[in-house]
């Protein structure tokens, strides 16, 4: 009985990965631009993903997926930061759609010159992705619905 319901979530994992990988392949991203943009931090939320909002020195806020940039925004928070990315239109199965999303590409420090990369810097484990999730959840203030 064990070896079966071990059989089952193994075939569902599968399953489920290769449909997922099918979704992405099936509906790239379509690019609309790259932008950057010179401001602080001021929110993070999470749901079925994670955001973070960005006040321009202009007084304009913008939202932004994160992933892997979670834990170089967690450690330059309070900093002024230099954000490069690129405005897209990406599937999301949740609305059965392509909706307008801003990912991020690079982020700088404007004192320090410390910089994050998209898919050349460092990738954080999830223990520490969830660590610096935790420190910006204690430090911002959570965002209105995204």
């Amino acid at each position: 009985m064990k070896f079966r319901l071990l059989e089952f979530v193994i075939v569902a994992l599968f399953t489920t990965m290769h449909l997922s990988a099918a979704v992405e392949a099936q509906h790239p991203d379509k690019r609309i631009g790259s932008k950057t943009v010179i401001g602080r931090l001021i929110s993070y939320q999470e749901g079925d993903y994670a955001h973070v909002s960005v006040r321009s020195e202009q007084g304009r806020e913008q939202t932004f997926f994160v992933g892997d940039e979670i834990c170089f925004l967690a450690l330059h928070r309070e900093e002024v930061l230099v954000i490069e990315y690129d405005e897209i239109e990406r599937f999301f199965p949740e609305g059965d759609g392509y909706f307008p999303a801003l990912i991020i590409q690079s982020i700088a420090t404007s004192v320090s010159e410390k910089r994050w990369i998209k898919n050349t810097s460092a990738k954080p484990t999830t223990v520490e992705q969830n660590e610096c999730a935790r420190v910006l959840r204690a430090t911002l203030k959570p965002s209105v619905s995204v």
